[in-house]
């Protein structure tokens, strides 16, 4: 019944019963059990003007029954959605995070990011809780941050004390995971075979689907092509810790100084941006992506994603972040990876990519909230 009226464009009693092929009194005893959950309202429309009749009774979804926080990094922001259970935004905001904050001074901004949403829920509805979709390495069964390159002073921080200290429901993965798992839930054959998702932007990593299913490891990494060592010569040292990771040559972190000596950033009224949407932008309205800091940081990243390739063989490679936007940039790194390739695997590998930044943490990172309070809701009515 619920899925009947959430499919159509405000039904009547008697458009339902007609689809359902039910009796009228049927669907007027699920109606009521619906209405008294708040998850259907009811209301009178005429349908014909200038016929005779009573008005019909049009059914809607109360979509705005229940709602979900969903944060998630990017660069060096947490970015934060209050979503109703049929995935729409209701408000959003951003808070920046320092590079030297402290365990206290990370948690005090998520707590603010928290609060600022959760007073913009609706009347009337329920706040199931939040996710949190995070970088580096991510415990998600015991909800520990167990380190952040990004936030040093961040890592090991304790999210199970701070679910227990909101006294609400914290959902914690990784960001790449949660992309990669929304995105293979919209595809029409499941995920078949193996996905690889592919991220350049302010760090360099990747998430892998086998089957449908995002696969892990029990220390809470995976993928983490950034911070594989580029060898002899390359001694950069990594805010991981590490010295010659990948990032070190062509994360978005540390091409900034490059970036802003250019004639192009030394022209411009500020810096180079350093989130993600910005450099998008800053890219497009410059010639830079001909300079040899790209071209330099395109080599490597060619050569990140066909190691990573060779390991895992996947049939899909998604790519995403902010130069992957960038058309030049794109299609000389695909080329390139192509070119690369065996002859007989050239063609086995379907490459695609997506633009508009992490879209799927905000309705991925909350669907398996919204659908075990639904289950739980239909459960109460049997």
């Amino acid at each position: 019944m619920l899925a009947c009226v959430c499919g159509r464009a405000r039904p009547s009693r008697k458009e339902v019963a007609s689809a359902l092929r039910l009796r009228p009194v049927s669907v007027g005893d699920a109606v009521a059990e619906l209405l008294s959950q708040g998850l259907l309202r009811e209301g009178t429309e005429v349908r014909s003007p200038g016929r005779r009749g009573r008005p019909e009774i049009i059914l809607e979804t109360n979509w705005d029954r229940a709602v979900a926080i969903a944060i998630h990094v990017e660069s060096r922001d947490l970015r934060g959605a209050l979503v109703n259970w049929s995935g729409g935004v209701i408000a959003e905001q951003t808070v920046p995070v320092a590079a030297a904050a402290t365990r206290a001074a990370f948690v005090d901004r998520l707590r603010f990011l928290i609060a600022e949403l959760s007073r913009r829920r609706p009347p009337g509805s329920d706040l199931l809780g939040a996710s949190l979709a995070l970088v580096g390495t991510v415990d998600a069964r015991r909800k520990k941050w167990v380190s952040s390159a990004r936030w040093p002073g961040v890592s090991g921080l304790d999210l199970a004390a701070l679910e227990q200290s909101l006294g609400m429901k914290l959902l914690v993965s990784r960001v790449l995971d949660v992309e990669l798992a929304d995105r293979i839930a919209r595809l029409a054959d499941d995920g078949r075979g193996q996905i690889l998702l592919f991220h350049w932007g302010y760090g360099i990593g990747a998430a892998y689907a086998h089957a449908g299913k995002v696969l892990s490891s029990t220390l809470g990494r995976f993928g983490e092509i950034g911070h594989t060592r580029l060898g002899a010569g390359a001694n950069k040292r990594c805010p991981c810790g590490g010295a010659g990771c990948l990032e070190t040559e062509a994360a978005l972190w540390a091409l900034l100084p490059a970036l802003n000596d250019l004639p192009a950033g030394r022209a411009a009224s500020a810096p180079v941006p350093d989130t993600e949407a910005g450099i998008v932008e800053f890219l497009r309205r410059t010639d830079v992506v001909k300079s040899q800091v790209i071209q330099r940081a395109l080599g490597h990243v060619q050569m990140g994603l066909l190691n990573i390739y060779e390991i895992l063989h996947p049939d899909r490679i998604l790519l995403i972040g902010p130069f992957i936007e960038i058309a030049a940039i794109r299609e000389r790194l695909v080329q390139g990876f192509r070119d690369a390739l065996p002859a007989y695997a050239r063609n086995a590998v379907e490459i695609t990519w997506a633009q508009g930044g992490f879209r799927g943490c905000t309705e991925g990172g909350t669907r398996p909230m919204f659908q075990e309070w639904l289950q739980q809701r239909m459960k109460e009515r049997t």
